[in-house]
């Protein structure tokens, strides 16, 4: 049931699932590597809670050098 709902709202996983159905898989083939990669998110998550599973874009990391100041010795 959680897969169900995180193939609606999370990119991640849909994604995952998109891929295994156009590699030929049936729905429920999919679904069981989709499952496994929710727990694998989900223990990550548990682990270190400030874990983010989407990339940062590369505009977002730029700025945050550009503002950072250079240490003087």
């Amino acid at each position: 049931m959680a897969t169900t709902a995180g193939l609606q709202w999370n990119s991640i996983l849909n994604d995952y699932y998109r891929k295994n159905r156009a590699e030929g898989h049936p729905h429920k083939w999919a679904m069981i590597p989709t499952m496994s990669k929710l727990l694998s998110l989900l223990n990550r998550i548990a682990r270190d809670p400030n874990f983010n599973p989407l990339p940062e874009p590369e505009s977002t990391k730029d700025n945050a050098r550009a503002g950072r100041k250079k240490k003087t010795a």
